[in-house]
Protein backbone atom coordinates (compact mmCIF):
# COMPACT_ATOMS: atom_id res chain seq x y z
CA UNK A 1 0.00 0.00 0.00
CA UNK A 2 2.66 2.31 1.08
CA UNK A 3 5.16 1.37 -2.14
CA UNK A 4 2.01 2.23 -4.66
CA UNK A 5 1.46 5.61 -2.72
CA UNK A 6 5.14 6.69 -3.42
CA UNK A 7 4.59 5.28 -6.99
CA UNK A 8 1.44 7.68 -7.42
CA UNK A 9 3.09 10.93 -5.72
CA UNK A 10 6.20 10.80 -8.27
CA UNK A 11 3.81 10.33 -11.11
CA UNK A 12 2.51 13.55 -10.09
CA UNK A 13 5.60 15.07 -9.56
CA UNK A 14 6.41 13.57 -13.15
CA UNK A 15 3.26 15.82 -14.64
CA UNK A 16 3.82 18.52 -12.82
CA UNK A 17 7.41 19.19 -14.28
CA UNK A 18 6.50 18.59 -17.46
CA UNK A 19 3.99 21.29 -16.88
CA UNK A 20 6.50 23.71 -15.52
CA UNK A 21 9.00 23.00 -18.44
CA UNK A 22 6.44 24.10 -20.98
CA UNK A 23 5.71 26.88 -19.14
CA UNK A 24 9.10 28.03 -19.29
CA UNK A 25 9.63 27.39 -23.18
CA UNK A 26 6.12 29.53 -23.86
CA UNK A 27 7.59 32.39 -21.70
CA UNK A 28 11.32 32.21 -23.82
CA UNK A 29 8.89 32.38 -27.17
CA UNK A 30 7.25 34.84 -26.10
CA UNK A 31 9.60 37.38 -24.63
CA UNK A 32 11.95 36.55 -28.35
CA UNK A 33 8.89 37.54 -29.98
CA UNK A 34 8.26 40.34 -27.88
CA UNK A 35 11.91 41.67 -28.05
CA UNK A 36 11.33 41.42 -31.87
CA UNK A 37 8.14 43.30 -32.27
CA UNK A 38 10.28 46.22 -29.97
CA UNK A 39 13.12 46.47 -31.98
CA UNK A 40 11.71 46.40 -35.18
CA UNK A 41 9.43 50.12 -34.67
CA UNK A 42 13.25 51.54 -33.57
CA UNK A 43 14.71 50.73 -36.81
CA UNK A 44 11.92 51.71 -38.38
CA UNK A 45 12.00 54.91 -36.71
CA UNK A 46 15.95 55.81 -37.22
CA UNK A 47 15.24 54.73 -40.64
CA UNK A 48 13.26 57.44 -40.74
CA UNK A 49 14.93 60.04 -39.00
CA UNK A 50 18.01 58.92 -41.70
CA UNK A 51 15.11 59.84 -44.54
CA UNK A 52 13.72 63.12 -42.74
CA UNK A 53 17.11 65.08 -42.22
CA UNK A 54 19.01 64.17 -45.50
CA UNK A 55 17.28 66.72 -47.85
CA UNK A 56 18.08 69.26 -44.93
CA UNK A 57 21.56 68.54 -45.33
CA UNK A 58 20.93 68.70 -49.12
CA UNK A 59 19.74 71.63 -49.20
CA UNK A 60 22.83 73.34 -47.09
CA UNK A 61 25.41 72.19 -49.14
CA UNK A 62 23.65 73.57 -52.66
CA UNK A 63 22.41 77.07 -51.42
CA UNK A 64 24.49 79.63 -52.68
CA UNK A 65 23.11 82.20 -50.24
CA UNK A 66 23.03 80.39 -46.77
CA UNK A 67 26.72 78.57 -47.71
CA UNK A 68 28.72 82.05 -46.41
CA UNK A 69 26.84 82.75 -43.47
CA UNK A 70 27.41 78.96 -42.15
CA UNK A 71 30.73 79.11 -42.87
CA UNK A 72 32.00 82.31 -41.28
CA UNK A 73 29.22 83.50 -39.49
CA UNK A 74 29.83 87.00 -39.85
CA UNK A 75 27.69 89.32 -43.03
CA UNK A 76 29.58 89.83 -46.03
CA UNK A 77 30.70 93.86 -45.87
CA UNK A 78 31.40 96.22 -48.93
CA UNK A 79 34.94 96.64 -49.87
CA UNK A 80 35.09 101.21 -49.10
CA UNK A 81 35.64 103.18 -52.13
CA UNK A 82 38.65 105.65 -51.31
CA UNK A 83 37.84 108.83 -52.00
CA UNK A 84 38.90 110.58 -55.26
CA UNK A 85 42.07 112.71 -54.27
CA UNK A 86 41.73 116.88 -55.05
CA UNK A 87 44.07 118.12 -57.79
CA UNK A 88 46.51 120.30 -56.21
CA UNK A 89 46.03 124.32 -57.06
CA UNK A 90 48.90 126.28 -59.07
CA UNK A 91 50.43 128.91 -57.17
CA UNK A 92 53.38 130.71 -58.01
CA UNK A 93 55.75 133.38 -56.41
CA UNK A 94 57.16 136.79 -56.97
CA UNK A 95 60.07 137.31 -60.23
CA UNK A 96 60.32 136.56 -63.67
CA UNK A 97 58.49 133.34 -64.66
CA UNK A 98 58.79 132.24 -68.35
CA UNK A 99 55.35 131.11 -69.75
CA UNK A 100 54.74 127.96 -71.07
CA UNK A 101 57.40 126.60 -69.06
CA UNK A 102 57.09 127.89 -65.91
CA UNK A 103 53.71 128.93 -65.52
CA UNK A 104 50.82 128.81 -68.44
CA UNK A 105 48.33 130.91 -69.97
CA UNK A 106 45.31 131.78 -68.00
CA UNK A 107 43.75 133.91 -64.85
CA UNK A 108 45.10 134.30 -62.25
CA UNK A 109 44.53 136.19 -58.67
CA UNK A 110 46.37 137.21 -55.35
CA UNK A 111 44.01 135.97 -52.59
CA UNK A 112 45.15 138.50 -50.38
CA UNK A 113 46.22 142.65 -50.87
CA UNK A 114 49.81 143.72 -50.39
CA UNK A 115 51.63 146.92 -50.02
CA UNK A 116 52.96 147.36 -53.41
CA UNK A 117 52.02 144.69 -55.93
CA UNK A 118 53.62 145.75 -59.45
CA UNK A 119 53.40 143.43 -62.58
CA UNK A 120 54.38 143.17 -66.03
CA UNK A 121 53.50 141.07 -68.96
CA UNK A 122 56.37 140.63 -71.49
CA UNK A 123 57.03 139.45 -75.41
CA UNK A 124 60.66 139.10 -74.63
CA UNK A 125 63.38 139.83 -71.93
CA UNK A 126 65.34 142.35 -73.37
CA UNK A 127 64.39 145.33 -70.75
CA UNK A 128 62.86 147.82 -73.04
CA UNK A 129 59.37 149.41 -73.12
CA UNK A 130 58.78 147.95 -76.32
CA UNK A 131 58.84 144.18 -74.52
CA UNK A 132 55.88 145.77 -72.04
CA UNK A 133 52.93 144.09 -73.52
CA UNK A 134 50.85 145.96 -70.35
CA UNK A 135 51.48 146.09 -66.50
CA UNK A 136 49.54 147.42 -63.09
CA UNK A 137 50.47 148.52 -59.85
CA UNK A 138 48.37 148.27 -56.72
CA UNK A 139 47.88 147.45 -52.44
CA UNK A 140 45.27 145.44 -52.72
CA UNK A 141 43.81 141.66 -54.72
CA UNK A 142 45.23 141.79 -58.04
CA UNK A 143 43.83 139.66 -60.81
CA UNK A 144 45.91 139.35 -64.17
CA UNK A 145 45.10 137.05 -67.42
CA UNK A 146 48.26 135.92 -69.18
CA UNK A 147 47.91 135.73 -72.49
CA UNK A 148 49.08 132.18 -74.95
CA UNK A 149 51.51 134.91 -76.98
CA UNK A 150 53.60 136.38 -73.96
CA UNK A 151 57.14 135.17 -73.34
CA UNK A 152 57.21 135.81 -69.80
CA UNK A 153 55.13 137.54 -66.55
CA UNK A 154 57.21 139.19 -64.10
CA UNK A 155 55.78 140.67 -60.78
CA UNK A 156 57.27 141.99 -57.65
CA UNK A 157 55.75 142.92 -54.09
CA UNK A 158 52.49 140.45 -54.29
CA UNK A 159 51.37 137.76 -52.64
CA UNK A 160 51.34 134.00 -54.50
CA UNK A 161 49.72 134.09 -57.69
CA UNK A 162 47.03 131.24 -58.31
CA UNK A 163 45.13 129.51 -60.23
CA UNK A 164 42.19 129.57 -58.06
CA UNK A 165 39.33 132.45 -58.75
CA UNK A 166 36.75 131.60 -56.11
CA UNK A 167 35.19 134.61 -54.25
CA UNK A 168 37.54 136.07 -51.72
CA UNK A 169 34.85 138.45 -49.97
CA UNK A 170 32.05 136.47 -47.55
CA UNK A 171 29.66 138.44 -49.30
CA UNK A 172 29.05 139.97 -53.16
CA UNK A 173 26.57 142.06 -51.74
CA UNK A 174 28.57 143.09 -48.73
CA UNK A 175 31.09 145.93 -48.41
CA UNK A 176 34.72 145.72 -50.05
CA UNK A 177 37.77 147.77 -49.97
CA UNK A 178 40.45 148.48 -52.45
CA UNK A 179 41.87 146.16 -55.56
CA UNK A 180 40.80 143.99 -58.35
CA UNK A 181 37.54 141.80 -58.04
CA UNK A 182 35.63 139.95 -60.12
CA UNK A 183 32.35 140.50 -60.88
CA UNK A 184 29.50 138.11 -59.61
CA UNK A 185 31.91 136.44 -57.63
CA UNK A 186 33.20 139.00 -55.27
CA UNK A 187 31.24 142.20 -55.82
CA UNK A 188 27.35 141.87 -57.46
CA UNK A 189 26.28 144.02 -59.65
CA UNK A 190 24.67 147.45 -58.71
CA UNK A 191 25.51 151.43 -57.37
CA UNK A 192 28.17 151.66 -54.72
CA UNK A 193 29.59 154.19 -52.57
CA UNK A 194 32.76 154.50 -51.72
CA UNK A 195 33.91 156.04 -47.86
CA UNK A 196 37.05 157.42 -48.25
CA UNK A 197 38.08 160.80 -49.75
CA UNK A 198 36.48 161.16 -52.95
CA UNK A 199 39.15 163.31 -53.90
CA UNK A 200 41.68 161.09 -54.31
CA UNK A 201 39.21 157.94 -54.97
CA UNK A 202 40.03 156.04 -58.48
CA UNK A 203 38.27 153.44 -59.84
CA UNK A 204 38.17 150.89 -63.36
CA UNK A 205 35.29 149.08 -64.85
CA UNK A 206 36.62 146.41 -66.66
CA UNK A 207 36.01 144.04 -69.29
CA UNK A 208 39.23 141.48 -69.25
CA UNK A 209 42.13 141.40 -66.87
CA UNK A 210 44.92 141.82 -69.45
CA UNK A 211 45.43 145.22 -68.22
CA UNK A 212 45.48 146.47 -71.90
CA UNK A 213 43.33 149.93 -72.56
CA UNK A 214 41.39 147.96 -74.50
CA UNK A 215 39.65 146.48 -71.55
CA UNK A 216 38.82 149.62 -70.01
CA UNK A 217 34.79 149.54 -69.54
CA UNK A 218 34.81 153.23 -67.62
CA UNK A 219 37.19 154.93 -65.01
CA UNK A 220 37.27 158.06 -63.16
CA UNK A 221 39.05 160.04 -60.74
CA UNK A 222 37.87 162.05 -58.05
CA UNK A 223 34.54 160.01 -57.58
CA UNK A 224 33.18 158.08 -54.73
CA UNK A 225 30.30 156.50 -56.54
CA UNK A 226 29.52 153.89 -59.26
CA UNK A 227 27.15 151.59 -60.36
CA UNK A 228 28.33 148.18 -61.62
CA UNK A 229 26.87 146.53 -64.62
CA UNK A 230 26.53 142.88 -64.66
CA UNK A 231 28.16 142.77 -67.67
CA UNK A 232 31.40 143.83 -66.02
CA UNK A 233 34.16 141.22 -66.14
CA UNK A 234 35.85 143.17 -62.89
CA UNK A 235 35.87 146.01 -60.92
CA UNK A 236 38.88 147.67 -59.63
CA UNK A 237 39.77 150.91 -57.33
CA UNK A 238 42.35 152.22 -55.26
CA UNK A 239 42.51 155.19 -52.60
CA UNK A 240 38.38 155.12 -52.03
CA UNK A 241 38.29 153.18 -48.85
CA UNK A 242 35.48 150.78 -48.37
CA UNK A 243 33.03 150.07 -50.85
CA UNK A 244 29.01 149.72 -49.55
CA UNK A 245 25.85 148.75 -51.85
CA UNK A 246 23.46 151.28 -51.46
CA UNK A 247 20.62 149.89 -54.41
Amino acid sequence: MKKALTGGFFGCLGVLGAIVAVSVVLIVILAIVSGGDDEEPSSSAQGNDATATAPSGSSDQTSPTTAPASTSGVPPTETPVPPTPTPAVFTFGSGTKIVGAEVAPGTYRTRSGSSSCFWTRLSGFGGTFEEIIANDFGSGPAIVTIAAGDVGFDSSGCSDWSEDLSAITADPNGPFGEGTFIVGTDVAAGTWRADGDASGCFWTRLSGFSGGFDQIIANNFGANVVTIAATDAGFDSSDCGTWTKIS
